[in-house]
Protein backbone atom coordinates (compact mmCIF):
# COMPACT_ATOMS: atom_id res chain seq x y z
CA UNK A 1 0.00 0.00 0.00
CA UNK A 2 2.85 2.23 0.59
CA UNK A 3 4.18 2.45 -2.74
CA UNK A 4 1.39 2.27 -4.34
CA UNK A 5 0.77 5.77 -2.03
CA UNK A 6 3.90 6.78 -3.39
CA UNK A 7 3.51 5.68 -7.16
CA UNK A 8 -0.20 7.72 -7.14
CA UNK A 9 1.12 10.96 -5.69
CA UNK A 10 5.25 10.98 -7.84
CA UNK A 11 4.00 14.36 -8.46
CA UNK A 12 2.44 15.74 -5.20
CA UNK A 13 4.11 18.16 -2.87
CA UNK A 14 4.01 16.42 0.69
CA UNK A 15 4.62 19.11 3.28
CA UNK A 16 7.17 17.90 6.36
CA UNK A 17 4.71 17.05 8.57
CA UNK A 18 3.32 14.09 5.95
CA UNK A 19 6.91 12.60 4.97
CA UNK A 20 7.75 12.36 8.86
CA UNK A 21 5.32 10.48 9.27
CA UNK A 22 5.32 8.10 6.40
CA UNK A 23 9.04 7.83 7.77
CA UNK A 24 8.21 6.42 11.09
CA UNK A 25 5.58 4.06 9.42
CA UNK A 26 8.51 2.84 7.32
CA UNK A 27 10.99 3.04 10.74
CA UNK A 28 8.10 0.43 12.44
CA UNK A 29 7.51 -1.64 9.13
CA UNK A 30 11.65 -2.56 9.44
CA UNK A 31 11.26 -2.99 13.01
CA UNK A 32 8.80 -5.60 12.99
CA UNK A 33 10.08 -7.60 10.25
CA UNK A 34 13.72 -7.79 11.59
CA UNK A 35 12.48 -9.10 14.55
CA UNK A 36 10.77 -12.26 12.91
CA UNK A 37 11.81 -15.58 12.67
CA UNK A 38 10.71 -17.90 9.82
CA UNK A 39 11.12 -21.24 11.71
CA UNK A 40 10.21 -23.17 7.97
CA UNK A 41 6.95 -25.43 6.91
CA UNK A 42 4.76 -25.97 9.30
CA UNK A 43 0.93 -26.82 10.20
CA UNK A 44 0.65 -23.85 12.54
CA UNK A 45 0.78 -20.44 11.07
CA UNK A 46 2.16 -18.65 14.43
CA UNK A 47 5.59 -19.90 14.36
CA UNK A 48 7.02 -16.75 14.28
CA UNK A 49 8.69 -15.08 17.79
CA UNK A 50 8.74 -11.83 18.41
CA UNK A 51 12.64 -11.54 20.20
CA UNK A 52 12.64 -7.64 20.90
CA UNK A 53 9.60 -8.13 23.69
CA UNK A 54 10.04 -11.51 25.02
CA UNK A 55 10.42 -11.95 28.83
CA UNK A 56 12.29 -15.12 27.67
CA UNK A 57 15.88 -16.04 27.85
CA UNK A 58 15.69 -18.36 25.07
CA UNK A 59 13.72 -18.48 21.57
CA UNK A 60 11.49 -21.10 21.51
CA UNK A 61 9.98 -22.89 18.09
CA UNK A 62 7.20 -24.32 17.57
CA UNK A 63 6.71 -28.16 17.37
CA UNK A 64 5.92 -28.82 13.77
CA UNK A 65 7.70 -26.01 12.26
CA UNK A 66 10.48 -28.45 10.84
CA UNK A 67 10.89 -28.41 7.37
CA UNK A 68 10.00 -31.96 5.25
CA UNK A 69 13.00 -34.40 5.27
CA UNK A 70 14.09 -36.48 3.04
CA UNK A 71 13.24 -39.29 5.16
CA UNK A 72 9.05 -38.24 5.45
CA UNK A 73 9.41 -37.68 1.55
CA UNK A 74 10.00 -41.53 0.88
CA UNK A 75 7.74 -42.66 3.63
CA UNK A 76 4.99 -40.40 2.19
CA UNK A 77 5.23 -42.63 -1.24
CA UNK A 78 5.40 -45.81 0.50
CA UNK A 79 2.31 -45.12 2.07
CA UNK A 80 0.78 -44.13 -0.99
CA UNK A 81 1.63 -47.61 -2.64
CA UNK A 82 0.60 -49.41 0.27
CA UNK A 83 -1.95 -52.20 -0.80
CA UNK A 84 -5.41 -52.39 0.09
CA UNK A 85 -6.23 -54.28 2.94
CA UNK A 86 -3.62 -54.77 5.06
CA UNK A 87 -4.17 -55.36 8.80
CA UNK A 88 -2.37 -52.36 10.82
CA UNK A 89 0.82 -55.36 11.28
CA UNK A 90 0.90 -55.98 7.78
CA UNK A 91 0.84 -52.35 6.87
CA UNK A 92 3.36 -51.50 9.55
CA UNK A 93 6.07 -54.61 7.79
CA UNK A 94 5.10 -53.15 4.26
CA UNK A 95 6.94 -49.39 5.71
CA UNK A 96 9.88 -51.34 7.01
CA UNK A 97 10.33 -53.59 4.01
CA UNK A 98 9.85 -50.58 1.41
CA UNK A 99 11.76 -48.50 3.45
CA UNK A 100 15.06 -50.72 3.41
CA UNK A 101 14.76 -50.96 0.23
CA UNK A 102 14.88 -46.95 -0.57
CA UNK A 103 16.38 -45.28 2.48
CA UNK A 104 16.69 -47.01 5.71
CA UNK A 105 20.22 -48.69 6.11
CA UNK A 106 21.87 -49.60 9.19
CA UNK A 107 24.87 -47.84 9.65
CA UNK A 108 27.17 -47.78 13.53
CA UNK A 109 28.09 -44.35 14.40
CA UNK A 110 31.81 -44.03 15.74
CA UNK A 111 31.71 -44.56 19.60
CA UNK A 112 32.78 -40.64 19.65
CA UNK A 113 30.17 -39.24 17.76
CA UNK A 114 28.20 -36.33 19.27
CA UNK A 115 24.46 -37.24 19.82
CA UNK A 116 21.69 -34.86 21.12
CA UNK A 117 20.06 -35.47 24.00
CA UNK A 118 16.31 -34.87 24.14
CA UNK A 119 13.71 -34.33 26.79
CA UNK A 120 10.48 -32.74 28.29
CA UNK A 121 8.75 -30.80 30.51
CA UNK A 122 4.87 -30.85 30.82
CA UNK A 123 3.96 -30.37 34.92
CA UNK A 124 4.22 -34.36 35.86
CA UNK A 125 6.67 -35.20 38.20
CA UNK A 126 9.33 -37.93 38.56
CA UNK A 127 7.00 -40.19 40.28
CA UNK A 128 4.67 -39.79 37.32
CA UNK A 129 2.07 -37.74 38.99
CA UNK A 130 1.25 -33.94 38.25
CA UNK A 131 2.54 -30.95 39.91
CA UNK A 132 0.75 -27.99 40.61
CA UNK A 133 2.38 -25.71 41.32
CA UNK A 134 5.46 -27.48 38.39
CA UNK A 135 8.29 -27.81 39.93
CA UNK A 136 11.43 -28.23 37.62
CA UNK A 137 14.27 -28.92 40.12
CA UNK A 138 14.52 -32.70 38.18
CA UNK A 139 15.03 -30.99 35.20
CA UNK A 140 17.63 -28.57 35.98
CA UNK A 141 19.61 -30.84 38.93
CA UNK A 142 19.64 -33.69 35.83
CA UNK A 143 18.74 -33.55 32.00
CA UNK A 144 20.17 -29.76 32.23
CA UNK A 145 23.45 -30.44 33.72
CA UNK A 146 24.60 -33.01 30.97
CA UNK A 147 27.52 -31.35 29.22
CA UNK A 148 26.03 -32.19 25.10
CA UNK A 149 23.88 -30.50 23.42
CA UNK A 150 19.74 -30.86 24.26
CA UNK A 151 16.27 -30.06 23.44
CA UNK A 152 13.78 -29.78 25.71
CA UNK A 153 10.14 -29.84 25.11
CA UNK A 154 7.64 -27.47 26.88
CA UNK A 155 4.51 -26.38 27.35
CA UNK A 156 3.68 -22.78 26.58
CA UNK A 157 2.34 -22.30 30.26
CA UNK A 158 6.18 -24.07 31.70
CA UNK A 159 8.34 -21.74 29.20
CA UNK A 160 8.45 -18.82 32.26
CA UNK A 161 9.48 -21.20 34.29
CA UNK A 162 12.15 -23.22 33.12
CA UNK A 163 13.56 -20.16 31.44
CA UNK A 164 16.44 -18.82 34.13
CA UNK A 165 17.50 -22.19 33.59
CA UNK A 166 17.91 -22.65 30.04
CA UNK A 167 21.54 -21.87 28.62
CA UNK A 168 21.18 -20.85 25.05
CA UNK A 169 24.49 -22.15 23.83
CA UNK A 170 23.63 -26.49 24.96
CA UNK A 171 19.98 -25.93 24.70
CA UNK A 172 16.84 -25.14 22.59
CA UNK A 173 13.09 -25.43 23.55
CA UNK A 174 10.57 -26.48 21.55
CA UNK A 175 6.72 -25.28 22.39
CA UNK A 176 4.19 -28.58 22.70
CA UNK A 177 0.59 -27.39 22.09
CA UNK A 178 -1.40 -30.03 24.24
CA UNK A 179 -4.69 -29.04 22.43
CA UNK A 180 -3.24 -29.60 19.37
CA UNK A 181 -1.21 -32.98 20.45
CA UNK A 182 -5.40 -34.02 21.40
CA UNK A 183 -6.79 -33.12 18.01
CA UNK A 184 -3.72 -35.10 16.12
CA UNK A 185 -4.46 -38.22 18.35
CA UNK A 186 -8.31 -37.40 18.11
CA UNK A 187 -10.26 -40.93 18.46
CA UNK A 188 -7.10 -42.43 19.83
CA UNK A 189 -7.48 -39.49 22.87
CA UNK A 190 -11.37 -40.07 23.08
CA UNK A 191 -10.32 -44.34 23.74
CA UNK A 192 -7.32 -43.39 26.46
CA UNK A 193 -10.13 -41.32 28.29
CA UNK A 194 -12.91 -43.87 27.86
CA UNK A 195 -10.62 -47.38 28.90
CA UNK A 196 -9.06 -45.14 31.95
CA UNK A 197 -12.58 -44.66 33.34
CA UNK A 198 -14.15 -48.10 32.44
CA UNK A 199 -13.73 -50.11 35.49
CA UNK A 200 -13.12 -53.46 33.99
CA UNK A 201 -9.67 -52.20 33.49
CA UNK A 202 -9.43 -49.43 36.22
CA UNK A 203 -9.88 -51.82 38.98
CA UNK A 204 -7.53 -55.02 37.35
CA UNK A 205 -5.47 -54.66 40.27
CA UNK A 206 -5.06 -52.54 43.37
CA UNK A 207 -2.41 -49.77 42.31
CA UNK A 208 -3.78 -48.94 38.98
CA UNK A 209 -6.94 -46.80 39.75
CA UNK A 210 -4.00 -44.18 41.52
CA UNK A 211 -1.90 -44.65 39.03
CA UNK A 212 -0.75 -41.48 36.72
CA UNK A 213 -2.28 -43.20 33.71
CA UNK A 214 -5.80 -43.52 35.57
CA UNK A 215 -6.37 -40.07 37.21
CA UNK A 216 -4.71 -37.73 35.14
CA UNK A 217 -6.70 -37.61 31.38
CA UNK A 218 -3.31 -36.60 29.33
CA UNK A 219 -0.92 -38.30 30.92
CA UNK A 220 -0.70 -40.93 28.34
CA UNK A 221 -1.29 -39.37 25.48
CA UNK A 222 1.93 -37.54 26.22
CA UNK A 223 4.31 -40.58 27.48
CA UNK A 224 2.80 -42.59 24.83
CA UNK A 225 4.29 -39.14 22.37
CA UNK A 226 7.91 -39.15 23.89
CA UNK A 227 9.36 -40.57 20.21
CA UNK A 228 6.80 -38.22 18.31
CA UNK A 229 8.98 -35.80 20.52
CA UNK A 230 11.77 -37.01 19.51
CA UNK A 231 11.40 -37.31 15.81
CA UNK A 232 10.35 -33.41 15.92
CA UNK A 233 13.95 -32.81 17.31
CA UNK A 234 16.24 -34.97 14.66
CA UNK A 235 13.70 -33.30 11.93
CA UNK A 236 14.64 -29.74 13.74
CA UNK A 237 18.15 -30.74 14.36
CA UNK A 238 18.85 -27.65 16.05
CA UNK A 239 22.30 -29.05 17.02
CA UNK A 240 23.44 -30.82 13.20
CA UNK A 241 24.15 -34.08 14.97
CA UNK A 242 23.05 -38.06 13.46
CA UNK A 243 21.69 -39.70 16.47
CA UNK A 244 18.94 -38.09 18.91
CA UNK A 245 18.24 -39.76 22.78
CA UNK A 246 15.42 -39.33 24.99
CA UNK A 247 15.81 -39.06 28.18
CA UNK A 248 13.24 -38.82 31.47
CA UNK A 249 13.81 -35.50 32.74
CA UNK A 250 14.15 -37.46 36.03
CA UNK A 251 16.46 -40.22 34.88
CA UNK A 252 19.71 -39.56 37.95
CA UNK A 253 21.50 -43.24 37.22
CA UNK A 254 25.02 -41.03 37.17
CA UNK A 255 26.33 -37.75 37.70
CA UNK A 256 25.44 -36.20 34.79
CA UNK A 257 28.71 -34.24 34.57
CA UNK A 258 30.26 -37.29 34.41
CA UNK A 259 28.42 -38.66 31.36
CA UNK A 260 30.36 -36.49 28.21
CA UNK A 261 30.80 -37.80 24.87
CA UNK A 262 33.41 -39.99 25.25
CA UNK A 263 31.00 -41.99 27.03
CA UNK A 264 28.48 -42.32 24.28
CA UNK A 265 29.95 -45.53 22.98
CA UNK A 266 27.66 -47.94 24.59
CA UNK A 267 24.39 -45.73 22.75
CA UNK A 268 26.02 -45.17 19.28
CA UNK A 269 27.00 -49.01 19.04
CA UNK A 270 23.16 -49.37 19.59
CA UNK A 271 22.38 -46.43 17.10
CA UNK A 272 22.77 -48.83 13.78
CA UNK A 273 18.94 -49.15 14.66
CA UNK A 274 16.60 -47.93 17.13
CA UNK A 275 17.86 -48.49 21.00
CA UNK A 276 15.20 -49.85 23.08
CA UNK A 277 16.66 -51.04 26.50
CA UNK A 278 14.14 -53.83 27.99
CA UNK A 279 13.56 -55.93 31.65
CA UNK A 280 11.79 -59.51 31.88
CA UNK A 281 9.09 -59.49 33.45
CA UNK A 282 6.37 -62.48 34.65
CA UNK A 283 2.87 -61.04 34.42
CA UNK A 284 0.14 -62.40 36.90
CA UNK A 285 -2.76 -60.32 35.72
CA UNK A 286 -1.60 -56.93 33.53
CA UNK A 287 1.64 -55.22 32.72
CA UNK A 288 1.60 -51.16 33.00
CA UNK A 289 -2.03 -52.04 33.54
CA UNK A 290 -1.96 -53.61 29.96
CA UNK A 291 -4.61 -57.39 30.15
CA UNK A 292 -2.34 -59.89 30.01
CA UNK A 293 -4.34 -61.80 27.42
CA UNK A 294 -4.01 -58.88 24.84
CA UNK A 295 -0.80 -58.07 25.80
CA UNK A 296 0.20 -61.25 24.51
CA UNK A 297 -1.84 -61.04 21.70
CA UNK A 298 -0.35 -57.77 20.55
CA UNK A 299 3.57 -58.86 21.57
CA UNK A 300 2.54 -62.03 19.10
CA UNK A 301 4.73 -63.76 21.81
CA UNK A 302 3.00 -66.16 24.56
CA UNK A 303 5.76 -66.95 26.66
CA UNK A 304 5.31 -66.89 30.56
CA UNK A 305 8.56 -64.29 31.02
CA UNK A 306 8.13 -61.14 28.92
CA UNK A 307 10.58 -58.21 27.66
CA UNK A 308 9.16 -55.00 28.43
CA UNK A 309 11.01 -52.05 27.41
CA UNK A 310 12.25 -49.15 29.81
CA UNK A 311 11.68 -46.27 27.71
CA UNK A 312 13.23 -43.96 29.67
CA UNK A 313 16.12 -43.64 27.96
CA UNK A 314 16.21 -44.49 23.92
CA UNK A 315 17.01 -43.25 20.39
CA UNK A 316 19.07 -43.74 17.38
CA UNK A 317 19.36 -42.13 14.24
CA UNK A 318 16.66 -39.67 12.39
CA UNK A 319 16.03 -42.54 9.44
CA UNK A 320 15.29 -45.31 12.03
CA UNK A 321 13.23 -42.61 14.27
CA UNK A 322 10.89 -41.62 11.46
CA UNK A 323 10.16 -45.12 10.47
CA UNK A 324 9.76 -46.10 14.32
CA UNK A 325 7.13 -42.84 14.95
CA UNK A 326 5.57 -44.11 12.13
CA UNK A 327 5.13 -47.79 13.65
CA UNK A 328 4.34 -46.69 16.86
CA UNK A 329 0.92 -44.18 15.68
CA UNK A 330 -0.34 -47.50 14.29
CA UNK A 331 0.30 -49.58 17.63
CA UNK A 332 -0.95 -46.72 19.68
CA UNK A 333 -4.38 -46.94 17.35
CA UNK A 334 -4.71 -49.90 17.20
CA UNK A 335 -4.32 -51.21 20.85
CA UNK A 336 -6.83 -48.35 21.82
CA UNK A 337 -9.42 -49.09 19.27
CA UNK A 338 -9.39 -52.67 20.51
CA UNK A 339 -9.61 -51.31 24.82
CA UNK A 340 -6.52 -52.38 25.24
CA UNK A 341 -4.13 -49.47 27.33
CA UNK A 342 -0.97 -50.25 29.60
CA UNK A 343 1.47 -46.79 28.92
CA UNK A 344 4.01 -45.51 26.85
CA UNK A 345 6.79 -48.90 27.72
CA UNK A 346 3.90 -50.99 26.58
CA UNK A 347 3.78 -49.39 23.07
CA UNK A 348 7.25 -49.46 22.65
CA UNK A 349 7.38 -53.27 23.61
CA UNK A 350 4.60 -53.78 21.06
CA UNK A 351 7.39 -52.32 18.67
CA UNK A 352 10.28 -54.27 19.51
CA UNK A 353 8.24 -57.75 19.20
CA UNK A 354 6.35 -56.74 15.92
CA UNK A 355 9.29 -55.18 14.12
CA UNK A 356 12.36 -56.13 14.69
CA UNK A 357 14.14 -55.30 11.63
CA UNK A 358 13.93 -51.43 13.18
CA UNK A 359 14.94 -52.36 16.59
CA UNK A 360 18.27 -53.07 18.53
CA UNK A 361 17.21 -54.37 21.75
CA UNK A 362 20.00 -53.61 25.21
CA UNK A 363 19.21 -56.25 27.55
CA UNK A 364 19.28 -54.62 30.93
CA UNK A 365 19.55 -58.44 32.59
CA UNK A 366 22.03 -59.28 30.47
CA UNK A 367 23.75 -55.94 31.49
CA UNK A 368 23.03 -56.81 35.31
CA UNK A 369 23.96 -60.69 35.39
CA UNK A 370 22.70 -61.45 38.64
CA UNK A 371 19.23 -59.36 38.60
CA UNK A 372 15.96 -60.83 38.59
CA UNK A 373 12.61 -58.95 38.73
CA UNK A 374 12.63 -59.06 42.37
CA UNK A 375 16.55 -58.25 42.78
CA UNK A 376 17.60 -55.18 41.39
CA UNK A 377 21.23 -55.18 43.08
CA UNK A 378 24.02 -54.96 40.76
CA UNK A 379 27.17 -55.94 42.20
CA UNK A 380 30.22 -53.91 41.13
CA UNK A 381 27.83 -50.87 40.09
CA UNK A 382 27.11 -48.09 42.46
CA UNK A 383 23.28 -48.32 41.28
CA UNK A 384 20.55 -49.95 42.98
CA UNK A 385 18.03 -50.39 39.75
CA UNK A 386 19.08 -52.50 36.87
CA UNK A 387 17.42 -50.80 34.99
CA UNK A 388 20.49 -48.05 35.42
CA UNK A 389 22.78 -50.48 34.01
CA UNK A 390 22.81 -49.18 30.88
CA UNK A 391 24.40 -45.72 32.21
CA UNK A 392 26.89 -47.45 34.26
CA UNK A 393 27.88 -49.42 31.27
CA UNK A 394 28.48 -46.02 29.41
CA UNK A 395 30.73 -44.83 31.90
CA UNK A 396 32.72 -48.15 33.05
CA UNK A 397 32.08 -50.45 30.77
CA UNK A 398 30.50 -53.66 30.43
CA UNK A 399 30.34 -56.30 34.02
CA UNK A 400 32.58 -59.13 34.11
CA UNK A 401 30.98 -61.88 34.19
Amino acid sequence: EYMGILENSANATLDMQGAALWLVLLMCVAKLLSTMVDFGNTTNSEVAVEQAESPLKFQPVRAGSAPESSAQKYLQKIMQSAPKGLTWDQYGQYIVDEAKKSFLQEVTPPDDAPVTLVSGAFGIGPDGYEQEPFDPSALVSTFLKYPQNKVVFATEELLTTISPHIDNTTTKVIVIDIQQLKKYFGQAYRDIDTIRNNPNWRFQVGWLQNSPQATLSEFNMIVMSKLFFLREAARLNPWNTESFLWMDASVSCVTPAKLTRKHMGVFNQHFDRLFLPFFTYKPEVETHGFPWHLYDHFLNDYAVEQRVVKGWAFGGRAEFIEVAALLVDLIIRETLHQQAMGNGDSILSILMYRFPDVVHPFSLNSACASSDQYDRSCPGFSNSAYWCAVFEWALHGPPSR
